[in-house]
This record gives C-alpha cells, structure tokens and sequence, in this order.
C-alpha cells in the first residue's frame, strides 16, 4: 500500500527548472508566429536530422543551442546525440557512441549550472549461454546506463550499469544527475550519483503493482526530486516526492484514468500532462497547487485522441505536443493561454504521422522547438520551430 500524506515541504515549487538562457537565432524564425496569428512551424537546419531511421527523441535547448538525442538505426541502434549551432546539425562526440546493442527509453538532459550533457537509456543485450552438454540457450539483459559528454567523448557515468530495469527517466540538479527507473514491472527506484556511485533515493512506499511509465523532475532550487509512474492496475497515475529523507504521495489518490504522462515543475506548482483513457484517450493537464490536483483548462482540449505527448511550461505557460488522431497522426502543438487551449501554427502540421514527440523552448527569442520521429521521411529525426508572440 502506498502511504498516503501530503508532502508539505512541496506546498511551494519553484521554477528554476528551465535549461537555457538565450539563443541568438535559429534560422527561418523571422515571421510572427495559433491558426489565427500567422504562426509557422519550419525545418531547423535539414529537413532530416539523422541519416535513417529513428526513435526515442529527445530535444533540450541550452545557451543558444539545441542538443536531440536518438536511437540511431544507421549506428546499429545505439545512441547519437547531435547539435544544431546555428546552420546545420552536427555530431556531439562520436555517433553512435552506447556500447553494442538496441537502445530504448533515450532521456537527454543538461547540468544547468555548467552545461554538462546527460543521457540515459536502456540498452538491451542477447547473450547466448553455452553448457558442456546442453545447447546453447539465450539470455536477454536490459540494463540502465547514464554516459555524460566531457567535452572529448561520451563517458559511463559510474563507470558501469546502474542495473537491471525499464522506463528510464533522467534529470539533473545541483550539478547532480538522478534517474528513475521500474524494476520487473513491480518496483519503482530513482536514483543519484554522489561523484563515486549511485545510490538510491529511499525506498519508494509503492510495489507489487505493475508499472510501465516513469517521470522524473528536479526542484534546481531545493534539490527536491519528483517521480511520476503510471499504476496499471488501478489506471493512475501516482506522483510522489523525496524531501531529502523521505518519499511521500503529492495528492491523495494521483490521477486517475491517465496514461502517457509527461510531469514537469513550474513556480506555481507540479504539473502532469497525460492521455485521458476515460474520455476518448484526449490530452489532460493537471496542477497540484499543494492541496489537491486541479485540471488546468478543459480536461480533452485535444479535441480527438491523442498518442503520445510532450510538455514542458515556460513563464507560467503550459504547452503541449502530441500526436493527433484526428489529423492522421499528425503533430498538433497546443498552449494555454487566457483561460482555455489554443493550437499553435495549425493543426497536424508535420508531412506525415510523427511519433516520439519532444518539446523544448527559447526563453529568450521566444521560439518553440519540437523533435519528432517522421514517418513520411523515412523515420528520419526531424526539428521544426515556431517564433511566439512576445509576452
């Protein structure tokens, strides 16, 4: 049983979460940019990022650049993480560089005090076990590894695996990288490097139950770690928080009826962004103000289903991304704004269906970025952006 009490010390939330400070350009982002203002999502750079197939993007902007890390198909599957610096997209490290074998789960961060890069994954092994007698049989290891970019190439955070296990979720705080991750579908464990190994966060008071999806945040402020992970046995999703000593439930009972969910921090509380399965699976976002979780907007503003989703908030402003039903699969990107939803550009806006959605912004020139798989290019990576209104 989970225990059930509110985390006080999370009444307040701040917002330092945001990873950039500014961005001199981006190319093609000179034009104003809903369906009704003149907004127009462009290529970043090529049309395709990757020279194949891809998935598990993951986009972050920090100081006037954006970094995606992938699943490589042209790299036999391993990870590859690029930039773009203004003109075109260009390797950081080697690509490629995840030890041999299928990556999945692709989570890229940032240290946002130095810059450092971050990324996480699973990576997936078939070893084939050979007796003195018997034939051979088959072994399959999914094993959590974090690597962190020196400047030079992409190095084993540890030293080595963190251990068995699905769903990462990676952030950093205080200069200090956490991951969270599902054991055997049954046990949730997050966990932080201390500059010699990692060592878990507590026991999480939540087991036995299975579990398919993790979210991770940071508190930059407090150090406060936040988890999201979805109950499939009860439909929920659960959010919980670690003060520095204990895990405790943030909202009595979590979510109900979610899937897919995306959490992020933000000053005036905790957000989950999520597929509603009990209303036609439509996106919801709902805030926990330290009391209760309260919807932000009209719970199904999606119109139609929704796939997967991305979201992230910038100056009080919630965005979300999603693969839209509706429109064949296409992207449809949506804020809100003035007490309701509103698309931003128009929606399903990319060639083809999309998938592996992710979000990240430039607080500065106030530029929306989104990575997506692109189905109608091969499964190629793609990057578009959209100048917003000033504030």
């Amino acid at each position: 049983m989970m225990r059930q009490k509110h985390l006080t010390t999370f009444q307040t939330v701040v917002s330092n979460i945001r990873l950039g400070i500014c961005l001199v350009f981006l190319i093609g982002f000179l034009e104003g940019c809903g369906e009704n203002s003149g907004e127009i999502w462009q290529s970043v750079g090529n049309t395709a990022v990757s020279a194949g197939a891809t998935v598990d993007e993951s986009l972050i902007f920090y100081k006037r650049k954006l970094y995606l890390a992938y699943q490589d198909g042209e790299k036999g599957n391993r990870v590859t993480v690029r930039e773009f610096d203004g003109h075109s997209w260009v390797s950081v490290g080697p690509e490629g560089f995840s030890p041999t074998g299928i990556t999945t789960f692709v989570s890229l961060s940032v240290d946002p005090d130095d810059g450092t890069l971050y990324v996480a994954y699973v990576l997936s092994q078939l070893s084939v076990i050979r007796g003195s007698q018997d034939p051979p049989t088959t072994s399959l290891s999914s094993r959590i590894f974090v690597q962190k970019y020196n400047g030079k190439e992409w190095v084993t955070v540890g030293g080595k695996a963190i251990g068995e296990g699905g769903s990462p979720s990676l952030a950093v705080g205080k200069g200090v990288p956490y991951v969270s991750y599902i054991v055997d579908q049954t046990k949730i464990v997050c966990s932080k490097y201390n500059g010699r190994s990692w060592v878990r966060l507590g026991n999480v008071p939540i087991e036995g139950k299975p579990f398919t999806w993790g979210g991770l945040c940071v508190d930059q402020a407090t150090g406060h770690v936040f988890m999201g992970f979805l109950d499939n046995k009860t439909n929920r999703i659960i959010v919980a928080g670690f003060d520095g000593k204990n895990w405790g439930a943030v909202g009595d009972t979590g979510v109900m009826g979610a899937a897919n969910g995306s959490l992020w921090l933000d000053q005036s509380g905790i957000y989950l962004a999520y597929q509603d399965t009990m209303l036609g699976k439509k996106a919801g976002v709902m805030r926990y103000d330290g009391v209760s979780w309260k919807p932000v907007g009209k719970i199904g503003f999606s119109g139609g289903g929704i796939d997967t989703m991305s979201f992230l908030i910038d100056r009080g402003v919630p965005y979300a991304a999603f693969r839209d039903v509706d429109h064949t699969g296409r992207v449809t990107v949506m804020r809100y704004r003035d007490g309701d939803w509103h698309v931003v550009g128009t929606r399903g806006f990319s060639q083809g269906p999309a998938g592996y959605e992710s979000l990240a912004l430039d607080p500065v020139n106030h530029t929306l970025f989104l990575a997506f798989n692109d189905v109608a290019n091969g499964k190629k990576a793609a990057v578009m952006g959209c100048s917003l209104p000033r504030p």
